[in-house]
């Protein structure tokens, strides 16, 4: 039976006294509290996902140190090559007309809760390579290793608490990123080029000339825009691994490349010694 309480003196098609019908005020009033109380949130909720997908990224830089360091204790503790050379020491190309990357080369030796792109990166950015595990398939990467690193042999990095090997990166100037010198094969045409980072005027070693490194992950950054408060995949800047494994997070000013009385310094200053 109904607790409704019928009021003969009420108005045809009045609600009963004590109705649990809801009123049209009060659901307007119900759907406006919800729209602010999402207004409210959304913003609370998208830094909750932007610090999850910053961890994220950091976890897959350290998964990616212990790659390198077991790929180095079987080749003579050496970093692995960026890439394998063809015609005119530019990217070799593999049976899907890609280049074979650093990526390549530690990919079995990486745990497979972990990835070599960052959950941040826009599709854009990211750099698809031949995967040297399946003659058939891709890797996709949205890391890069610092040229001179090359092959090189890590008793001899002189600084490795400040000298960075890998960095999160931009493929082809995507997101209008700082490429000055896109990569190119054999006969001139692009290959992507977000897995290596080189420099504004080269793409082989710098010189007295050089100003900033390359394809570093910061959006906006084209034509050497690199400002303390400007855009970073992250919200405080990219993340950057050195050679002792520890992972940084720097604003857009780390791109700069330092030199000081003819010698460079700093974050991105390449080896002294020469190995071949």
């Amino acid at each position: 039976m109904s607790n409704d309480l019928y009021d003969p003196q009420a108005p045809e098609g009045a609600s009963p006294v004590g109705s649990a019908y809801i009123s049209k005020k009060d659901i307007k009033a119900i759907a406006i509290a919800a729209v602010v109380l999402t207004i409210v949130l959304y913003p609370i909720y998208q830094y909750q996902v932007r610090q999850s997908e910053k961890s994220r990224c950091t976890a897959n830089m350290k998964a990616i140190t212990e790659a390198l360091n077991m790929y180095a204790e079987y080749k003579d503790e050496r970093f692995p090559p960026i890439y394998r050379t063809g015609k005119g020491d530019v990217p070799g190309l593999g049976p899907t007309n890609l280049p074979y990357t650093w990526c390549d080369d530690i990919s079995t030796l990486m745990s497979k809760r972990y990835s070599f792109v960052c959950p941040s990166a826009a599709p854009s950015e990211i750099v698809t390579s031949e995967d040297a595990t399946n003659s058939a398939g891709t890797l996709k990467t949205s890391y890069g290793m610092y040229l001179p690193y090359s092959g090189y042999q890590k008793s001899l990095v002189a600084n490795p608490d400040q000298s960075a090997i890998v960095a999160e990166t931009s493929n082809n100037g995507a997101v209008e990123s700082y490429d000055p010198l896109k990569m190119k094969d054999d006969s001139g045409n692009p290959l992507p080029d977000g897995f290596v980072i080189a420099w504004d005027n080269s793409n082989t070693e710098p010189d007295e000339k050089t100003k900033y490194v390359s394809r570093l992950a910061y959006p906006g950054s084209d034509g050497g825009k690199f400002t303390k408060d400007g855009r970073s995949r992250h919200d405080t800047g990219i993340h950057i691994l050195t050679a002792s494994g520890e992972v940084r997070t720097l604003p857009p000013v780390a791109a700069e490349f330092h030199q000081r009385l003819g010698s460079f310094t700093g974050l991105w200053a390449p080896p002294t010694v020469k190995v071949h």
